[in-house]
């Protein structure tokens, strides 16, 4: 009874784990791509913008904004949780921009020159 008992257990052991997926599954970073951004009010008025976020090859975060055809590197870039920070230089001016992506759409700010502007964006439909 207790050899029957053994095998019966082993058995179950194995197709327990023959069950197991042997695909391999990529999970697709949804910040990574361009984001259609524009920042509003500001002194030149509404700008838009396309924000790229990549990862290097050390998994790292990297992104830059693109403005009138000028690549505006993003430096100190930090996204964790859903949540960006950053800072650039446009026009010689230093700017922060912080902001939140939450599915195809990301609210945030851009500060600079003693103001906040409010930025507000959705995810390139070709991403």
């Amino acid at each position: 009874m207790k050899a029957k008992l053994n095998i019966v257990l082993i058995t179950f052991i194995f197709i327990a784990a023959s069950c197991g997926s042997t695909k391999n599954t990529t999970i697709v970073d949804p910040i990574l791509g361009d984001w259609n951004i524009m920042t509003e009010n500001t002194p030149q008025g509404d700008i838009e913008s396309v924000l790229t976020i990549t990862k290097n090859t050390g998994g790292v975060y990297v992104g830059s904004l693109n403005i009138d055809a000028d690549v505006i590197p993003l430096q100190n870039l930090m996204i964790a949780n859903g949540l960006l920070t950053s800072t650039f230089v446009y026009q010689e001016i230093g700017f922060e921009l912080k902001g939140a992506f939450l599915a195809n759409t990301f609210t945030g700010e851009v500060k600079g020159m003693g103001s906040v502007f409010p930025a507000k964006g959705t995810k390139a439909e070709n991403e």
